[in-house]
């Protein structure tokens, strides 16, 4: 079944309930059925809004300045897409086609934290965010030809030393200029060892950031991801578990549950 719906971007301030019908609102969404996961609410209710809030959510008739008939429709908080390499003005406008108003680039992510939020300075229809790329920064740091992902030594090499230390500069600096998370690959870095890719989760975890991970090997290589992102002490998110899992999706989804639990 195909759910049409309206998407709503605004925050919230609840009037109490013997204000709520004696208030004019600037936008009134009438009659249709309000799915909130914060609240657990799903159900026909018209809502209010004043200044851009959500100030009234109520089964009672509301008057307003605009009024939007939403009988038959599904209305709901905007959608936040974790994982959207679409990070330009053409695919934000059919972002908000589809009910998405954060759209986040967190796997593979940017070597350049404040030049990219600088292109987008101006403002864009959506919430956006990055994270400093542990992909595009290794790349950076051994020479990697390739423009989007490895196209040689960037995925293929095991970093050196000092290679490792610049890459975990990087990766700091890029946290500091406004990064949400710190993305990785290693099924794209073949050459990065469990050890390096455990130094990259602990900085995450230090300074407080989740870490997104598009990882190799199956089962074997879930188990030795979430075990060293348990010893950098990162919150870890791990992403294409599909594809990852192969035909073993229940043991992987298993093995994921498991580690949130303990």
């Amino acid at each position: 079944m195909i759910l049409k719906g309206l998407v709503l971007a605004f925050t919230s301030f609840l009037l109490s309930s013997c204000d709520i019908g004696n208030t004019h609102y600037d936008l009134v969404i009438e009659g249709g059925r309000v799915i909130d996961p914060e609240s657990g609410l799903d159900a026909v209710r018209t809502i209010g809004v004043i200044g851009g809030e959500i100030a009234a959510i109520t089964e009672i008739s509301l008057e307003g300045d605009r009024v939007i008939q939403a009988a038959g429709l599904v209305v709901v908080p905007g959608f936040i897409d974790l994982h959207e390499h679409g990070q330009d003005e053409d695919s934000y406008r059919m972002m908000v086609r589809d009910g998405v108003t954060t759209a986040l680039e967190l796997e593979v992510g940017t070597a350049d934290v404040e030049g990219w939020y600088g292109e987008r300075e101006g403002g864009q229809l959506v919430n956006y965010g990055v994270s400093i790329g542990h992909i595009r920064v290794r790349m950076d740091v051994l020479g990697d030809p390739g423009d989007f992902l490895p196209a040689g030594i960037g995925g293929s090499a095991t970093a050196t030393e000092e290679q490792l230390d610049e890459i975990e500069r990087d990766i700091r600096e890029g946290i500091m200029q406004g990064a949400v998370a710190v993305g990785f690959g290693s099924a794209y870095t073949p050459g990065a060892t469990m050890g390096e890719v455990e130094r990259m989760f602990r900085v995450a975890g230090e300074n407080g950031v989740s870490a997104h991970i598009h990882m190799r090997n199956g089962l074997a290589g879930l188990d030795s991801t979430i075990s060293a992102a348990s010893r950098a002490g990162a919150p870890l998110h791990i992403v294409h578990a599909n594809s990852s899992a192969g035909g073993r999706i229940n043991e992987f989804l298993s093995t994921i549950e498991v580690a949130q639990a303990s």
